[in-house]
């Protein structure tokens, strides 16, 4: 797939916990997700992909896409983990 023409940011939110082990279970999958849009032949699409959580832990969704705006972002594509 050719790479978009815009800065898109791919953002997966999940809930977040107070529990560390829980959230790093799901940020420890930003590195699977990357390997799985490279494989599927669309990481071209995102310049990046980022992890947040809604709650209990940072960076929370309005950092994460506050910063991808900083970083030029043109759109932003946002996905919730576990879908629900």
């Amino acid at each position: 797939m050719a790479s978009s023409p815009h800065r898109i940011g791919l953002i997966l939110i999940d809930h977040g916990s107070p529990s560390p082990v829980w959230n790093k279970s799901h940020e420890d999958l930003l590195p699977k997700v990357e390997e799985e849009l490279e494989r599927r032949g669309l990481a071209s699409m995102f310049y990046a992909v980022r992890w947040c959580h809604m709650e209990f832990v940072q960076p929370s969704v309005a950092e994460t896409m506050n910063k991808l705006e900083a970083e030029g972002s043109d759109y932003l594509s946002t996905i919730h983990y576990p879908p629900i």
